[in-house]
């Protein structure tokens, strides 16, 4: 480990006649650090003065009653020196030193994490966690960020639950205003769906579009589709094994020329990853539900991302019988800064939650006994 500086100072002996001027005889013996000043601090003055002398000055002298003298620059022509003014012996001269060391500061970005404005988090299964380490708030900050929550309330003053079959671990934070938490709730459905169950839904009068290049840019989207109920529905059948959506991708709000703005698409990716390689303009962000079955990830560069909005919902639909961390959705975008600012924010949005294609949604079937 460091001890910090380190030297020794060795005061030679100092041997004069009344009247004689000399340099105090002073060896310096450096470990580590620097030394910044040194103070000569003689018993008797009326035998000795010391005093800080041009050397470059043959004349110069100290002159009497001088008991202590510092030198701040050990790299000039003035030196600690004493002259003699009376006989004597017995006498000292004590030296001390101040050192000044460089010492290297890092401070550590704290881990990522993220946020939710209210809405429900569920990791379900009797493995499921949610975890999202929030910073120990340390500074004064007033965005609303700063709120060490993981759900932040809505503008009705109201959060969220947060509800995992197995744990929850918030970090220096806690669940929400509220401290509303559910652990040990495992959320299981009769049956997970897959990508084949949510294709089984398409109408067959909205059958997609198809895509076959496995590398698009985002005017694809601006036109075409197959028109079905307020959507535009494409879907790419991997005869690779990534389709990727290249730039310019804009959702609405900047004026690049892909503009789809409220032209609402629903795509389909089967047997491929799907890789998107441009920033996705949209005000005030991402919009819309995801739905990723097994793992879904983002994340960018390290240590140097983006933060990520997402108005909407996003679904992992994990299928790994011993997940950890791996399975579900898993948050990876990690800000230059992660102290006061989430690398995202995902806000719940009722009104896309209502305007969700009826037709990929499960159908229940109510039985009720009526008067004949």
């Amino acid at each position: 480990f460091d001890t910090g500086p380190s030297c020794t100072l060795n005061p030679g002996d100092v041997n004069l006649v009344p009247g004689a001027t000399l340099t105090l005889p002073i060896s310096i013996n450096t470990v580590s650090g620097t030394v910044d000043s040194i103070t000569a601090t003689v018993s008797n003055s009326a035998v000795g003065s010391v005093c800080l002398r041009d050397t470059l000055d043959p004349l110069s002298f100290c002159p009497p009653g001088g008991s202590s003298e510092v030198d701040d620059n050990l790299t000039d022509q003035f030196r600690l020196s004493m002259t003699g003014y009376a006989p004597g012996s017995g006498e000292t001269y004590t030296v001390s030193g101040l050192m000044v060391d460089d010492g290297n500061i890092t401070v550590s970005n704290t881990q990522s994490w993220w946020q939710v404005v209210g809405g429900d988090v569920i990791a379900g299964g009797l493995s499921g966690i949610i975890r999202s380490l929030l910073p120990t708030l340390v500074t004064p900050c007033d965005s609303p960020s700063c709120e060490r929550y993981l759900i932040r309330d809505n503008p009705l003053d109201n959060p969220g639950v947060p509800s995992a079959g197995s744990g929850t671990d918030y970090g220096g934070g806690t669940a929400s205003s509220r401290s509303w938490n559910a652990e040990g709730s495992a959320f299981l459905a009769s049956k997970i769906p897959d990508y084949a169950t949510f294709e089984a839904r398409i109408p067959a009068a909205a059958a997609p579009e198809e895509i076959t290049s496995s590398s698009v840019n985002g005017l694809t989207f601006e036109n075409g589709g197959t028109p079905y109920g307020g959507y535009y529905w494409y879907k790419y059948v991997g005869s690779s094994s990534t389709f990727t959506i290249d730039p310019p991708l804009d959702l609405g709000g900047n004026p690049i020329p892909a503009q789809l703005g409220d032209r609402r698409v629903v795509l389909f990716v089967k047997d491929a990853d799907l890789v998107i390689n441009s920033k996705i303009f949209a005000t005030p962000g991402l919009g819309g539900i995801y739905v990723i079955v097994f793992t879904g990830s983002d994340g960018v560069a390290p240590d140097n991302d983006p933060q990520l909005f997402v108005r909407g919902s996003l679904a992992g639909l994990g299928m790994n019988p011993n997940p950890g961390d791996s399975d579900g959705v898993v948050f990876q975008r990690k800000l230059s800064d992660n102290t006061n600012k989430p690398g995202e924010i995902i806000e719940f949005a009722p009104d896309l939650v209502l305007s969700w294609p009826p037709y990929l949604s499960g159908k229940n079937i109510t039985w009720r006994e009526v008067v004949p």
